[in-house]
């Protein structure tokens, strides 16, 4: 059961890395990313999956809150909200692009971090 959970979570991560990627480059170069069903709907499914499925394995695997836990939940979280505020806009000034590359930074961190831990 952990094994698929963290299979899982580990398909989220990479899932969210790459849509990421696809919207953010899209975007920048100026291309209507908001009409492709799959790129507006499927970051909100691989998000939500790598939020639940970390949980369950904090809970599943009773390793408790360590710190890079928590940072990495930070990180997460913290990747989900700039790349909200990048997406909302249609532009791509230089605000818009530093939003861009703190969701990236952040999303890198927290997979970089799980995976040396």
């Amino acid at each position: 059961m952990e094994k698929n959970l963290l299979s899982l979570h580990l398909l989220c991560a990479f899932i969210s890395l790459l849509l990421l990627i696809i919207r953010g480059r899209m975007q920048y170069k100026g291309k209507n990313w908001r009409k492709n069903l799959l790129l507006r709907k499927m970051p909100l499914f691989s998000d939500c999956g790598l939020l639940v499925t970390g949980v369950a394995l904090i809970f599943l695997t009773k390793v408790g809150f360590s710190w890079w836990i928590l940072v990495k939940l930070g990180l997460v979280v913290e990747y989900i909200l700039f790349s909200r505020k990048y997406f909302e806009q249609n532009t791509s000034d230089a605000k818009s692009n530093n939003r861009y590359l703190l969701a990236l930074l952040c999303l890198s961190s927290a997979v970089l971090l799980s995976y040396y831990h």
